[in-house]
């Protein structure tokens, strides 16, 4: 069970038919990340009502990368980088 006062993040509650890939992808973390914010918790076997710390996403840093763009030359099929 993750402790409340332990987890930087948030704390979540296991219902029916949960499933760690569907928990990671709807707070935007990896399973990996799921995994080791919970070393004492069976993830092969949740339980209604266990506990997971999900671990806050890191924050978005503006311009932090420029994004590649492909452009093609004006008279030749190859392309070239920006």
């Amino acid at each position: 069970m993750a402790e409340r006062g332990n987890c930087n993040g948030t704390v979540y509650v296991i219902k029916e038919k949960d499933t760690l890939y569907q928990i990671a992808k709807q707070y935007n973390v990896s399973v990996r990340e799921i995994m080791r914010k919970n070393p004492y918790v069976n993830i092969y076997n949740l339980q209604i009502g266990d506990e997971l710390c999900i671990p806050s996403a890191g924050p978005v840093i503006s311009g932090a990368f420029e994004p590649y763009v492909v452009k093609k030359r004006r008279h030749s099929d190859e392309y070239y980088e920006k």
